[in-house]
């Protein structure tokens, strides 16, 4: 047995997988909704019909019982009264006589009489059945029926008769007409699945649809809508559906524009700080030229009126005169190319760092206007930051500084930079008259540059203002942003 277990194995884990398989088709059949209902109706179905068909064996039973009871008595009663009559006529009742009477009167339904001698020997038995000659109801419909009846014995001078009741061919009759009911029911169960099926179908078609309209949904397809069905249940489905889809699709249109919208604002953030970069080089550019060429020569001009005045100081008192003028204008000229070339360009930021270039700013800013009480903050390592950063802050420094001078008319300003670990924060307020934030205008006072010009970088740029109260421009930039 050991040796034919590994043979058997592989055809028990078939067998036992084909079971599974079955099982797996039965139960996804059967899961279906319309299966379900139909699978109720039929249960219900065999149910009724099943009673109905006990309570028809039951009556059956009872009613072969009482025509077996009935008749065993009007048995016993006829051959009674023949064998009184027969007494009372002088005769003496003989088997012979009763055989003669018997085979007169023939088979007896529902009996089997049997006459004996004196000898106990048999003399006459009922002839066979005439009535439906062989046909039999099957066994165990005929031990359900067949009522419990015992035989009855007569005694005569000459011998004995027994009364066996036999109620096979009432069972025959009776079995014949549960056939005919049993096919009406069967004919009856099939046409009303058959119409059941087709019905229910019918009533939920519509679920198809549904289920397609979700697959379509989950696709993405969400200008999917439903037909209006004239099921009431399902016309409100199919309503609540589309109102759905047609809520999910404003949502997504909504979205999918928002995230063009979000792509074009990145795009023009990355054009926008393409266009700064592009532009802080040529003011380097520039202010280097402005620097290095017009700048030296301005020197050589000053430095060659200054010899001329002095040389002629002397001989030609109006030479000198003209040549100090040279000088002075000379030296208009090259302070107004310095105040041009910070604007352009810091070189302290290029050459000493940003701390250096904002505390030049703010030197220059004194010097200009020192009705102006100008105080300024710097915490954290400001040399470590990226040039696209550096460039920002000293930017946005100097724009607030030129838009408190032309119209905050404040007499303190306080100059905030504050470089942490994960973000660069800018902090620039006056104590001036401020003013209403929506009556601000971005381009007049250089707001809307300095916000593209920051959120370029990825940062938040915020304005506080009140009339009478002073205005705050605050900048948070992200360290480690786009170079």
């Amino acid at each position: 047995m050991r040796g034919l277990t590994p043979n058997y194995a592989p055809e028990r884990g078939r067998a036992l997988a084909l079971v599974s398989y079955v099982i797996e088709i039965l139960v996804c059949f059967f899961m279906t909704l319309r299966n379900q209902i139909n699978l109720l109706i039929t249960t219900l179905m065999i149910l009724f019909i099943s009673a109905l068909l006990f309570l028809e064996v039951d009556a059956s039973r009872r009613s072969i019982r009482e025509e077996m009871e009935g008749s065993t008595r009007i048995t016993v009663q006829l051959l009674g009264t023949m064998m009184h009559d027969v007494v009372s006529n002088g005769q003496a009742v003989t088997p012979k006589l009763l055989v003669e009477f018997m085979n007169r009167v023939g088979r007896v339904r529902a009996h089997d009489i049997a006459l004996y001698n004196a000898a106990d020997l048999l003399v006459y038995k009922s002839p066979p059945f005439q009535y439906k000659a062989g046909h039999y109801a099957p066994l165990w419909f005929a031990e359900w029926v067949t009522p419990q009846a015992s035989p009855v014995s007569i005694e005569f001078p000459g011998g004995h008769m027994v009364i066996a009741p036999d109620a096979s061919r009432s069972v025959v009759d009776a079995w014949d007409e549960l056939q005919k009911i049993l096919w009406l029911v069967l004919a009856f169960f099939v046409l009303v699945n058959a119409v059941l099926y087709v019905i229910v179908g019918r009533a939920l078609a519509p679920l198809r649809d549904l289920i397609l309209g979700l697959e379509q949904m989950e696709r993405k397809e969400f200008h999917t809508r439903l037909p209006n069905w004239r099921m009431r249940e399902m016309a409100l489905l199919g309503r609540a559906f589309n109102r759905m889809a047609q809520a999910v699709e404003e949502s997504f249109l909504i979205k999918k524009a928002a995230a063009r919208t979000a792509q074009e604002l990145q795009d023009s953030r990355e054009v926008s700080a393409l266009i700064q970069s592009h532009l802080e080089d040529e003011r380097r550019n520039l202010a280097r030229e402005l620097h290095d060429e017009l700048g030296q020569s301005v020197t050589a001009v000053r430095t060659i009126a200054t010899t001329i005045a002095q040389q002629s100081a002397a001989t030609h008192p109006e030479m000198t005169e003209r040549a100090q003028a040279i000088v002075s204008v000379s030296g208009t000229m090259y302070d107004a190319m310095h105040r041009m070339v910070r604007q352009l360009r810091p070189l302290a930021l290029d050459n000493l760092g940003l701390s250096e270039a904002l505390n030049d700013l703010v030197r220059t800013h004194r010097n200009l206007y020192p009705e102006h009480h100008l105080l300024i903050t710097l915490v954290g390592d400001l040399e470590a930051l990226p040039d696209f950063l550096r460039i920002t802050v000293y930017r946005v420094v100097q724009e607030c500084l030129t838009n408190t001078v032309r119209h905050a008319e404040a007499e303190t300003i306080e100059v905030t930079v504050t470089a942490q670990p994960q973000e660069l924060t800018i902090r620039v307020a006056d104590d001036g008259r401020g003013m209403a934030l929506d009556e601000m205008k971005d381009n007049r006072f250089g707001v809307l540059g300095m916000r593209e010009r920051v959120q370029a970088l990825g940062g938040r740029f915020d304005v506080t203002s009140t009339p009478g109260q002073g205005f705050c421009v605050e900048v948070f930039l992200p360290l480690g942003g786009p170079s």
